[in-house]
């Protein structure tokens, strides 16, 4: 009977010195929004809806009332980028340095939205299929191996795409010659690098 509690006590012990340890691994695996190479692409197929005008600073009409609306006409890629360089990880070799799934980093980036957009960016996003103005978080990955007494420091950037969404005007449903651009840029991957610490 002895050994069977000895045997329980130390099944315990072991669950509480590794459950723990678990937790901590899902929280970092939730800790980003998208897994690395998992980040969602631009849908740029045809949006046949036609979307009631947000902001009515458009037409003033002299007879009647005017329903304004638009359609997408067109979405293409126009331009990609890189922004600014972050800092990540310090060490010193012999060994590797990893930035993969640090939750102490600035993994963060917000799709952006300029230009003209009297539909509203909600449904410019959801026409491509991706979230305006709000900071997501990115999975990371990537190592470099370091040799005896090398110090390096990991730094990272993001890219991202440039997207036109071209609105046309419809007046009482009828097509205008009146077309309104957006710009939106939107996360692509992490670009890597790394430089030397004297």
């Amino acid at each position: 009977m002895r050994k069977i509690s000895l045997l329980l006590f130390g099944i315990i012990l072991t669950l509480l010195v590794y459950v723990p340890s678990l937790a901590e691994a899902t929280e970092v695996l939730q800790d980003v929004d998208y897994e690395v190479g998992n980040t969602p692409t631009a849908d740029l197929s045809e949006d046949s809806t036609m979307y009631e005008e947000e902001s009515v600073d458009e037409i003033t009409p002299r007879f009647g009332p005017t329903n304004i609306t638009y359609k997408i006409t067109d979405k293409k890629v126009v331009g990609r980028g890189w922004g600014d360089f972050r800092n990540g990880p310090t060490g010193t070799g012999p060994g590797t340095l990893s930035i993969n799934h640090s939750t102490t980093l600035n993994r963060e980036f917000t799709n952006t939205i300029s230009g003209e957009f009297p539909i509203g960016e909600a449904k410019i996003g959801a026409s491509l299929g991706v979230t305006i103005g709000k900071a997501k978080t990115y999975g990371t990955s990537y190592t470099i191996t370091l040799a005896k007494g090398e110090k390096k420091t990991i730094q990272f950037q993001p890219k991202y795409v440039v997207y036109e969404v071209t609105q046309r005007m419809y007046a009482n449903g009828i097509a205008t010659n009146t077309y309104k651009k957006a710009e939106v840029v939107v996360f692509e991957d992490w670009d890597y690098s790394w430089y030397s610490n004297k």
